[in-house]
Protein backbone atom coordinates (compact mmCIF):
# COMPACT_ATOMS: atom_id res chain seq x y z
CA UNK A 1 0.00 0.00 0.00
CA UNK A 2 3.09 2.09 -0.50
CA UNK A 3 1.68 3.16 -3.76
CA UNK A 4 -1.05 5.48 -1.75
CA UNK A 5 0.20 6.54 1.41
CA UNK A 6 0.31 9.83 0.22
CA UNK A 7 -3.70 9.22 -0.17
CA UNK A 8 -6.35 9.87 2.66
CA UNK A 9 -7.46 6.62 3.83
CA UNK A 10 -11.19 7.38 3.21
CA UNK A 11 -10.50 8.77 -0.16
CA UNK A 12 -8.66 5.30 -0.89
CA UNK A 13 -11.78 3.60 0.14
CA UNK A 14 -14.17 4.92 -1.95
CA UNK A 15 -12.20 4.63 -5.16
CA UNK A 16 -12.56 0.79 -4.58
CA UNK A 17 -16.08 0.89 -3.70
CA UNK A 18 -18.40 -0.30 -6.46
CA UNK A 19 -20.19 2.58 -7.06
CA UNK A 20 -23.06 0.99 -9.19
CA UNK A 21 -23.76 -0.77 -5.84
CA UNK A 22 -23.20 1.43 -3.42
CA UNK A 23 -26.27 3.46 -5.55
CA UNK A 24 -28.54 0.66 -6.00
CA UNK A 25 -28.26 0.46 -2.06
CA UNK A 26 -29.07 3.96 -1.71
CA UNK A 27 -32.21 4.01 -4.35
CA UNK A 28 -33.54 0.56 -2.72
CA UNK A 29 -33.69 2.37 0.98
CA UNK A 30 -34.73 5.64 -0.64
CA UNK A 31 -38.07 3.59 -2.15
CA UNK A 32 -38.47 1.08 1.31
CA UNK A 33 -39.02 4.89 3.06
CA UNK A 34 -41.60 5.48 0.36
CA UNK A 35 -43.50 2.08 0.48
CA UNK A 36 -43.93 2.97 3.97
CA UNK A 37 -46.17 6.36 2.95
CA UNK A 38 -48.01 5.11 -0.48
CA UNK A 39 -51.09 5.90 1.33
CA UNK A 40 -50.26 9.43 1.98
CA UNK A 41 -52.75 12.09 -0.14
CA UNK A 42 -50.90 15.09 0.64
CA UNK A 43 -47.38 14.91 0.80
CA UNK A 44 -46.81 18.39 2.26
CA UNK A 45 -48.65 17.75 5.45
CA UNK A 46 -47.02 16.08 8.40
CA UNK A 47 -49.99 14.67 10.09
CA UNK A 48 -50.94 12.05 7.59
CA UNK A 49 -47.16 10.82 7.88
CA UNK A 50 -47.39 10.62 11.88
CA UNK A 51 -50.97 8.98 11.79
CA UNK A 52 -49.35 5.84 9.50
CA UNK A 53 -46.44 5.76 12.06
CA UNK A 54 -48.36 6.08 14.88
CA UNK A 55 -50.64 3.05 13.60
CA UNK A 56 -47.93 0.53 14.14
CA UNK A 57 -45.04 0.22 16.37
CA UNK A 58 -42.83 -2.12 14.06
CA UNK A 59 -43.57 0.31 10.89
CA UNK A 60 -42.64 2.70 13.23
CA UNK A 61 -39.04 1.38 14.66
CA UNK A 62 -38.70 0.14 11.09
CA UNK A 63 -39.26 3.80 9.62
CA UNK A 64 -36.43 4.65 12.41
CA UNK A 65 -33.87 2.21 10.83
CA UNK A 66 -34.48 3.23 7.40
CA UNK A 67 -34.24 6.32 8.02
CA UNK A 68 -30.98 5.90 9.83
CA UNK A 69 -29.66 4.10 6.64
CA UNK A 70 -30.52 6.37 4.08
CA UNK A 71 -28.19 8.69 5.97
CA UNK A 72 -25.46 6.35 6.03
CA UNK A 73 -25.84 4.92 2.00
CA UNK A 74 -26.10 8.77 1.29
CA UNK A 75 -23.32 9.99 2.46
CA UNK A 76 -21.19 7.07 1.31
CA UNK A 77 -22.66 7.73 -2.25
CA UNK A 78 -21.19 11.53 -1.94
CA UNK A 79 -17.88 10.20 -1.67
CA UNK A 80 -17.99 8.20 -4.84
CA UNK A 81 -15.88 9.89 -7.74
CA UNK A 82 -18.52 9.10 -9.83
CA UNK A 83 -21.93 10.06 -8.33
CA UNK A 84 -22.87 13.28 -9.58
CA UNK A 85 -22.37 11.10 -13.53
CA UNK A 86 -24.69 8.71 -12.11
CA UNK A 87 -26.78 11.05 -9.99
CA UNK A 88 -28.61 13.89 -12.21
CA UNK A 89 -29.15 17.64 -10.44
CA UNK A 90 -32.65 16.80 -10.19
CA UNK A 91 -32.25 13.51 -8.95
CA UNK A 92 -30.29 14.61 -6.14
CA UNK A 93 -32.16 17.45 -5.11
CA UNK A 94 -35.14 15.28 -4.44
CA UNK A 95 -33.31 12.44 -2.57
CA UNK A 96 -31.82 15.75 -0.21
CA UNK A 97 -35.24 17.14 0.02
CA UNK A 98 -36.75 13.40 0.96
CA UNK A 99 -33.74 13.30 3.68
CA UNK A 100 -34.55 16.02 5.52
CA UNK A 101 -38.14 15.29 5.53
CA UNK A 102 -37.67 11.89 6.95
CA UNK A 103 -34.48 13.05 9.42
CA UNK A 104 -37.35 16.34 10.51
CA UNK A 105 -40.34 13.15 10.78
CA UNK A 106 -38.07 10.78 12.92
CA UNK A 107 -37.05 13.37 15.24
CA UNK A 108 -40.71 14.96 15.41
CA UNK A 109 -41.86 10.95 15.77
CA UNK A 110 -39.81 10.27 18.64
CA UNK A 111 -40.53 13.54 20.43
CA UNK A 112 -44.48 12.97 20.08
CA UNK A 113 -43.69 9.18 21.73
CA UNK A 114 -41.39 10.94 24.54
CA UNK A 115 -38.69 9.00 23.45
CA UNK A 116 -35.11 10.25 23.20
CA UNK A 117 -33.29 11.03 20.23
CA UNK A 118 -30.12 12.26 19.23
CA UNK A 119 -28.80 12.64 16.16
CA UNK A 120 -25.12 13.52 17.18
CA UNK A 121 -23.23 11.20 15.74
CA UNK A 122 -25.12 11.65 12.13
CA UNK A 123 -24.15 15.04 12.34
CA UNK A 124 -21.18 15.61 9.86
CA UNK A 125 -23.08 13.02 7.77
CA UNK A 126 -26.51 15.30 7.52
CA UNK A 127 -24.40 18.19 7.06
CA UNK A 128 -22.29 16.63 4.15
CA UNK A 129 -25.60 15.79 2.34
CA UNK A 130 -27.21 18.95 2.89
CA UNK A 131 -24.25 21.19 2.24
CA UNK A 132 -24.87 24.44 0.27
CA UNK A 133 -28.68 23.48 0.62
CA UNK A 134 -29.39 23.88 4.32
CA UNK A 135 -27.44 26.33 7.33
CA UNK A 136 -24.89 24.43 8.97
CA UNK A 137 -26.95 26.32 12.11
CA UNK A 138 -30.06 24.38 10.86
CA UNK A 139 -27.71 21.01 11.02
CA UNK A 140 -26.55 21.48 14.60
CA UNK A 141 -30.24 22.50 15.82
CA UNK A 142 -31.54 18.91 14.04
CA UNK A 143 -28.61 16.90 15.53
CA UNK A 144 -29.39 18.51 19.07
CA UNK A 145 -30.91 16.08 21.75
CA UNK A 146 -34.24 17.77 23.21
CA UNK A 147 -34.38 17.80 26.80
CA UNK A 148 -37.64 15.43 26.67
CA UNK A 149 -38.32 15.91 30.88
CA UNK A 150 -37.99 20.00 30.75
CA UNK A 151 -42.16 20.48 29.82
CA UNK A 152 -41.69 23.91 28.67
CA UNK A 153 -38.70 23.27 25.89
CA UNK A 154 -40.84 20.03 25.39
CA UNK A 155 -43.95 22.07 24.54
CA UNK A 156 -42.26 24.98 22.83
CA UNK A 157 -40.61 22.13 20.30
CA UNK A 158 -44.23 20.16 19.75
CA UNK A 159 -46.40 23.79 19.29
CA UNK A 160 -44.08 25.14 16.85
CA UNK A 161 -46.16 25.52 13.81
CA UNK A 162 -43.23 24.36 12.07
CA UNK A 163 -43.77 20.88 12.97
CA UNK A 164 -47.05 21.33 11.18
CA UNK A 165 -49.19 18.71 14.37
CA UNK A 166 -52.40 18.56 15.31
CA UNK A 167 -54.45 19.62 18.14
CA UNK A 168 -54.82 15.57 18.51
CA UNK A 169 -51.22 14.75 18.29
CA UNK A 170 -50.13 17.68 20.21
CA UNK A 171 -52.56 16.22 23.27
CA UNK A 172 -50.94 12.66 22.68
CA UNK A 173 -47.29 14.02 22.29
CA UNK A 174 -48.10 16.13 26.09
CA UNK A 175 -49.77 12.76 27.53
CA UNK A 176 -46.72 10.89 26.83
CA UNK A 177 -44.40 13.39 28.16
CA UNK A 178 -46.61 13.35 31.30
CA UNK A 179 -46.72 9.41 30.62
CA UNK A 180 -43.06 9.17 31.49
CA UNK A 181 -42.46 11.18 33.97
CA UNK A 182 -45.14 9.58 36.08
CA UNK A 183 -43.26 6.39 35.55
CA UNK A 184 -39.83 7.71 36.18
CA UNK A 185 -41.47 9.33 39.46
CA UNK A 186 -44.05 7.29 40.75
CA UNK A 187 -41.43 5.67 44.04
CA UNK A 188 -41.17 9.66 44.79
CA UNK A 189 -45.34 9.73 45.90
CA UNK A 190 -46.63 6.63 44.39
CA UNK A 191 -50.77 8.00 45.67
CA UNK A 192 -50.25 11.67 44.23
CA UNK A 193 -48.94 9.98 40.52
CA UNK A 194 -51.34 6.63 40.71
CA UNK A 195 -54.41 9.16 40.57
CA UNK A 196 -52.65 11.37 37.52
CA UNK A 197 -51.74 8.16 35.89
CA UNK A 198 -55.45 7.11 35.94
CA UNK A 199 -56.18 10.33 34.35
CA UNK A 200 -53.44 10.43 31.66
CA UNK A 201 -54.47 6.77 31.00
CA UNK A 202 -58.03 7.95 30.87
CA UNK A 203 -56.83 10.60 28.31
CA UNK A 204 -54.46 8.71 25.55
CA UNK A 205 -57.99 6.56 25.26
CA UNK A 206 -60.64 8.91 24.59
CA UNK A 207 -57.90 10.48 21.95
CA UNK A 208 -58.28 7.31 20.06
CA UNK A 209 -61.13 8.21 18.80
CA UNK A 210 -61.60 11.28 19.94
CA UNK A 211 -64.16 13.98 17.16
CA UNK A 212 -62.57 16.80 16.24
CA UNK A 213 -64.69 18.94 18.47
CA UNK A 214 -63.19 17.31 21.80
CA UNK A 215 -59.84 17.71 20.77
CA UNK A 216 -59.41 21.44 22.11
CA UNK A 217 -60.63 20.23 25.59
CA UNK A 218 -58.74 17.12 25.92
CA UNK A 219 -55.34 19.10 24.62
CA UNK A 220 -56.02 21.96 27.75
CA UNK A 221 -56.58 18.33 29.61
CA UNK A 222 -53.26 17.32 28.76
CA UNK A 223 -51.89 20.66 29.71
CA UNK A 224 -53.15 20.47 32.66
CA UNK A 225 -52.36 17.03 33.90
CA UNK A 226 -48.81 17.80 32.80
CA UNK A 227 -48.30 21.13 34.68
CA UNK A 228 -49.72 19.46 38.23
CA UNK A 229 -47.22 16.65 37.51
CA UNK A 230 -44.41 19.13 36.27
CA UNK A 231 -44.82 21.26 39.32
CA UNK A 232 -44.74 18.70 41.68
CA UNK A 233 -41.01 16.80 40.33
CA UNK A 234 -39.73 20.25 40.89
CA UNK A 235 -40.18 20.76 44.18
Amino acid sequence: MELFSNYDPEDIECALLNSEEKIAELESVYQELHSIFNVVKNKQDIEEYVRILEENVETREHFYELVNEFVKHFSTCLMLYDFTQKFDANKLRRYQDDLKKFVELKKIQKIKNAEEVDFSKYEDQIRRILDKYVSSEYVVELAKPLPIRESDKFNEYIVNAKRGLSDKSKAEAIAAQTERIIKENYHRDPEFYKQFSKKIEKLIAELKNAKKEDLIVLLENAREYQKHVSVVRRK
